[in-house]
């Protein structure tokens, strides 16, 4: 029997906000899809979305207590491809490199439109996803607002495990 696939619109936000200012969100759709079967018990891919969209708005709002709510404290690795000067590739494999990170992102006054996800199916407790697309613009990349995919894995009940991005 082939595994059931669902297909869910979202209401997501899209945050965009100077460090010391309140964010000003803006309701966009986030198309997810995928499978999301046979998750193990206590698990859902709903929780998979709050999380992700706990990261967009730490990156665009500096907010690192985010970070440590919406990232496992078995965090892997996130990983940041370049636009091209000044902003080159960024990897953190810690928690304190990751919230230093969204700190850096909200000072450029980082904005991101989160589009879409795709969920890969339950690996044990991990939901493994990617393709993700979202739009990123801030006052240090070149060239206005950019298209970004990426890929992850996301620990049941403990936050986003593995995020790698890059530009399109």
């Amino acid at each position: 029997m082939p595994p059931m696939r669902s297909l869910v619109a979202v209401a997501c936000l899209t945050v965009t906000a100077p460090l010391a200012q309140a964010p000003r969100p803006h309701t966009s759709a986030v198309v997810v899809s995928g499978d999301t079967t046979s998750a193990p018990r206590g698990c859902s891919a709903g929780a998979a979305v709050r999380a992700l969209t706990g990261w967009f708005h730490a990156i665009a709002t500096g907010d690192t207590a985010a970070i440590r709510m919406h990232v496992s404290p078995h965090f892997g690795v996130f990983s940041a491809g370049s636009n091209g000067k000044p902003e080159p590739f960024f990897r953190a494999e810690t928690i304190i490199e990751l919230q230093a990170y969204v700190l850096r992102r909200a000072r450029a006054h980082e904005q991101l439109q989160w589009h879409s996800v795709q969920f890969n199916g339950w690996h044990g407790t991990m939901l493994w996803f990617g393709p993700i697309f979202y739009t990123r613009r801030a006052d240090d990349v070149a060239g206005g607002a950019h298209e970004w995919i990426g890929k992850g894995v996301y620990d049941c009940q403990k936050g986003l495990h593995i995020l790698n991005t890059a530009p399109m």
